[in-house]
């Protein structure tokens, strides 16, 4: 499987290697970052990237006990970041995904994470494109909503009852 480095010195292991969509790209479905005694995983979820675990242990090198102020030295959005930048953010479509790395890619790919983990905003324009597209299925409307915005059904139906509640879908 391949490895990556972070800026600090960690490395980054793919532990699920399948691309899935993310912000308007792609990233491995779940990566695995450690250094000394850290293990912090990340995993893509409805298109944002997600911390899922955080492990500290006794530095296996030097054997020096977890203390507090090392929890508080994980900043986990600036970590998120690395990550996924040393891993490289996929470019292309649900088909065919590009793969670049190269240090010019690096602070491209930072921007692309820190705007895929921003949330969605619901604002009267995405509610009006949540209504034009649920009027526009012609299959499972809730099924069309959810492609439509990289989201799970249960999300497409706040989405819907959001934009039903203004008014938008009768």
């Amino acid at each position: 499987m391949w490895r990556y480095k972070t800026p600090d010195g960690g490395d980054v292991e793919p532990t699920k290697a399948r691309v899935v969509p993310m912000g308007d790209g792609g990233a491995f479905e779940e990566l695995t970052y450690r250094r000394g005694g850290v293990e912090v995983v990340f995993e893509v979820r409805e298109r944002v990237p997600v911390c899922t675990k955080v492990l500290l242990t006794p530095d296996p090198e030097t054997g020096e006990p977890v203390r507090a102020k090392d929890l508080a030295a994980i900043r986990l959005d600036d970590l998120r970041e690395d990550v996924y930048a040393a891993a490289g953010v996929f470019e292309g479509g649900p088909t065919l995904w590009a793969h670049v790395i190269n240090p010019d890619s690096l602070h491209r790919d930072r921007r692309k994470v820190r705007e895929a983990a921003k949330r969605r905003k619901i604002t009267p324009e995405f509610l009006q494109q949540v209504a034009e597209t649920h009027a526009a299925a012609s299959g499972s409307k809730v099924a069309a909503v959810a492609d439509a915005f990289g989201v799970d059904k249960r999300t497409a139906h706040r989405y819907i009852a959001a934009a039903r509640a203004k008014g938008l879908i009768e």
